[in-house]
């Protein structure tokens, strides 16, 4: 594991049971949890996403608390948590179909934001994967 993911456990170890939003994530609780996963390489991370979707937690017990703690911290950040993770592409699809016929240029920003939703909804559907493994599970 890298330095990140280990500095992350050295200074602030992790507990599953006790790690939930209501628990009042701080900004920089979220900010150590989201550098320790993107300090993990790229393979692990999809390593994480692929066994996530498929319903297992990842073999290595620290990439998988780092994981985890990611995925809470996400859900911790605030309100746009609440609002469903379609909302934004159909309002993206629409805004470029109004634009499309009015100012056919600015339908390029209704592509955008239906772009941008995607890459949302993708990202909040692995972290809800992840928070929803169980935690008797073995890798």
């Amino acid at each position: 594991m890298c330095e990140v993911a280990q500095e992350y456990f050295r200074v602030a170890p992790y507990d599953r049971a006790v790690a939930h939003p209501e628990d009042g994530w701080t900004s920089g609780d979220r900010e150590s949890a989201r550098r320790a996963w993107k300090a993990l390489p790229r393979t692990e991370r999809v390593e994480v996403r692929e066994r996530a979707l498929a319903g297992q937690r990842h073999p290595d017990p620290a990439v998988a608390a780092v994981a985890d703690a990611w995925a809470r911290g996400f859900f911790a950040a605030g309100w746009w948590n609440r609002v469903p993770g379609w909302l934004l592409p159909v309002v993206g699809v629409a805004i470029a179909v109004a634009d499309w016929f009015v100012f056919p240029w600015l339908a390029l920003g209704g592509v955008v934001v239906t772009i941008l939703g995607l890459l949302g909804w993708s990202t909040r559907r692995l972290a809800a994967s992840i928070v929803a493994l169980p935690d008797d599970q073995p890798g």
